[in-house]
């Protein structure tokens, strides 16, 4: 009856008996019907068995959602959502959108107008000087990525404000260590994937009259991918780096580990300020700087700032009146002086976190209720997906501009009818490639990090 029981009760006792180190124990029986050998150790070997049963379950489990974290059905589910996340600031999607609209017909003027005109002195009559193509290479562009900036952050201080919060108030090294580390996997993956298809792409596709363009890109990226790898390619020469357009996430990285240090003196009531000048995270800092103080106060706010209308109106025309003067100055001030130049020292110094408090009033005026038709324009349903492949788009965008530059056989000429085109097709191309990597690599990876959070018992809230 006792050797019944454990049938019964662990199946499979013959392989719990093949497991013991005992070679004399295999295949006997005593006189009362249990196993030789097994009878005082029967229930040290079922528990045994029970943990390597286990074991093979949650190995078995771990392998299943690594396989759901690539499946289709997952991978897509709210990319296309129009409904803004609860607790979200639904102003920044379209911020950011537009943005990022700036960037990509830059970029499309920018890479085409260098190399690949037979009519520039043309372009440089009629654009390069003219206020109307303010969003043609030609008018600052480099605001948009100061916005981008501001925007991370103030996303980057809500989400340490809110695992601090749920860390019982405590900031602590292992709490930053989780949310660097949390940062870069949410970055790297697609990152990764585009210093691949620069050096696997460009390496088979056809060549044009123009595509030494390209050519530097792979030599580049087979020499320096390293960095890329370790977020730093921002501090090499422009001619040394791998994708020169991803230096941006080299910067973004390197702000976003100084949010700790920020949040920590905010939490001591010391006040801390930074400053000054392209791709250097030196230039670069105030923006961000006061994307998280922005972010510190939205987070921990009791009330609004702003109590009636008459300070509403004072904002906006403040904020508006500040942005129409840098996009001006940036006009007026486009030649370099031979001589130092205080009007050019001055806006150097000042236009980039004077842009980003502009922004920033948009942002804290529309959250607050005071934004308007602008508000309803910046919330638009229609932000929320691309705001989901906004990642993908930056980084892919540069691949297919360089591409088509590349395969040209003939230099481009230039209209405005042309380049519009040229801009739309682009666009296009950009937001379905960009789609598709964020459904086949960039959310994957985020699957697999909720799947593991939520096996810690951990609520992901934060936005990473």
């Amino acid at each position: 009856m006792r050797w019944q029981r454990n049938r019964e009760a662990g199946p499979g006792v013959e392989a719990a008996s093949v497991r013991t180190r005992d070679p004399n124990n295999y295949g006997g029986l005593t006189s009362n019907g249990t196993l030789c050998g097994l009878g005082s150790n029967m229930d040290s070997h079922l528990e045994h068995y029970a943990e390597d049963e286990d074991d093979n379950r949650k190995y078995s489990s771990c392998v299943f959602s690594y396989l759901q974290a690539f499946s289709l059905q997952n991978s897509r589910q709210g990319v296309l959502s129009t409904v803004t996340p609860e607790g979200d600031y639904p102003s920044l999607n379209g911020i950011r959108n537009l943005s990022l609209l700036w960037i990509i017909c830059g970029h499309t003027v920018q890479f085409s107008a260098w190399n690949n005109l037979d009519n520039g002195e043309r372009w440089m009559k009629m654009v390069e000087k003219n206020p109307l193509y303010i969003f043609a290479f030609s008018g600052p562009v480099y605001l948009a990525v100061d916005t981008f900036l501001l925007l991370g952050g103030i996303l980057s201080a809500r989400s340490l404000l809110v695992s601090i919060q749920r860390a019982e108030n405590k900031l602590n090294p292992g709490l930053v260590a989780n949310f660097l580390f949390k940062r870069f996997k949410r970055v790297q993956p697609l990152h990764i994937f585009i210093v691949c298809l620069v050096i696997g792409l460009l390496s088979v596709v056809q060549r044009g009259a123009f595509w030494f363009i390209a050519q530097d890109q792979i030599i580049n990226c087979k020499k320096y991918w390293w960095s890329n790898c370790l977020l730093i390619n921002n501090l090499f020469t422009i001619t040394d780096i791998c994708a020169p357009w991803t230096w941006y996430l080299s910067v973004d990285f390197q702000f976003y580990a100084t949010t700790p240090f920020v949040i920590y003196l905010y939490r001591l009531k010391y006040e801390q300020y930074f400053q000054y000048y392209y791709n250097k995270p030196y230039t670069r800092y105030g923006p961000y700087l006061i994307g998280i103080l922005t972010g510190i106060h939205m987070t921990t706010k009791k009330g609004h700032v702003l109590k009636h209308p008459g300070q509403a109106a004072l904002g906006w025309f403040c904020s508006l009146s500040v942005m129409a003067v840098l996009v001006g100055l940036a006009y007026i001030l486009r030649d370099v002086p031979l001589q130092p130049s205080a009007p050019h020292a001055l806006y150097q110094g000042l236009h980039r976190p004077l842009w980003a408090v502009a922004v920033t009033w948009i942002i804290l005026a529309c959250e607050e209720g005071f934004g308007g038709f602008i508000n309803n324009i910046l919330s638009l349903s229609l932000w929320v997906p691309l705001s989901n492949v906004s990642f993908a788009c930056y980084l892919i965008h540069p691949i297919l501009i360089i591409l088509y530059n590349g395969q040209q056989e003939t230099p481009i000429h230039y209209t405005d009818m042309n380049f519009l085109y040229l801009f739309l097709g682009h666009l296009i191309l950009t937001l379905v490639i960009g789609y598709v990597l964020t459904v086949l690599v960039e959310k994957p990876f985020l699957f697999l990090r909720r799947r593991k959070t939520q096996g810690h018992g951990i609520v992901n809230t934060g936005t990473g």
